[in-house]
C-alpha cells in the first residue's frame, strides 16, 4: 500500500481539509484528540463547530493521528487492526 506522510505540526491542515475530514469521519468530534496534553487549554473554546475548527487549526496536536484515507474509507487514530482491514 502506498501512502503519503504529512507532518501536521509543520504543515497544518487548512479549514477546508478539517471540514472535509470531519464530514468523512462523521463529525468534528471524531477528529479531536481528547488525550492530547493541549486539550485542557482548548476544551472551553470547543463548544461550537467554529470553535473546534479554530482550535484544530491553532493547535494541530489536538487532531487525532494518524489519519489513514483509502478508497475504503477513513481511519483516524492508532487502530492497526482497522488499517489491515482497510487494505482489503
Amino acid at each position: 500500500m502506498e501512502f503519503e506522510s504529512r507532518d501536521l505540526i509543520r504543515e497544518p491542515l487548512t479549514r477546508a481539509e478539517i471540514l472535509e475530514l470531519a464530514e468523512a469521519a462523521g463529525g468534528l468530534e471524531f477528529l479531536v484528540a481528547k488525550r492530547s496534553t493541549s486539550y485542557p487549554r482548548y476544551r472551553d473554546q470547543m463548544t461550537s463547530e467554529e470553535g473546534i475548527v479554530e482550535a484544530l487549526m491553532a493547535e494541530p496536536r489536538l487532531i487525532r493521528r494518524p489519519i489513514l484515507r483509502t478508497e475504503n474509507g477513513l481511519q483516524i487514530g492508532f487502530q492497526p487492526q482497522k488499517w489491515e482491514e482497510a487494505k482489503t
